[in-house]
């Protein structure tokens, strides 16, 4: 239903992620802030919260509107790579999103690998069940300027 540019948006613009990302629901408190470029290939953003750690993320590679590579540092437990492909389809965009921690051979951190990824696949089905909530929502209508 939805072309792949409009769902591209969501994904390139780092400020974008509030609207959807479910780490940002749970802590409205949560401190962020950006840097780098604006959007796509250097936008960078960290955050500071209670409930949710703290870390950064910096978009690294990006195709529009095919796919968007991203790599997340979390405080003390090392970095991940995330990856969105987007690819178009009859009735719209198929949006794919993988996530990959390279835990090395250390035994602890291939455990908390395993539970890192066992944490974020609920949040990575409700972050895709937002986007597709905020693409298939109607558009505001404007407002009578007085």
């Amino acid at each position: 239903h939805h072309p792949p540019e409009r769902v591209w948006a969501l994904l390139v613009d780092p400020v974008a992620w509030n609207r959807w990302s479910p780490w940002y629901a749970r802590d409205p408190e949560m401190k962020i802030t950006y840097d780098g470029a604006p959007s796509g290939v250097g936008a960078r953003w960290h955050w500071e919260s209670k409930s949710e750690g703290h870390g950064q993320m910096q978009i690294v590679a990006a195709t529009e509107p095919r796919h968007l590579d991203y790599v997340i540092s979390f405080d003390t437990h090392g970095q991940a790579v995330g990856r969105f492909v987007l690819e178009k389809i009859d009735t719209g965009t198929r949006l794919t999103w993988r996530f990959q921690s390279d835990a090395g051979w250390n035994p602890v951190a291939r455990w908390f690998g395993l539970l890192l990824e066992s944490w974020v696949a609920p949040d990575f089905e409700q972050g895709l069940r937002n986007i597709n909530r905020i693409l298939t929502r109607p558009p505001q209508a404007a407002s009578p300027s007085s």
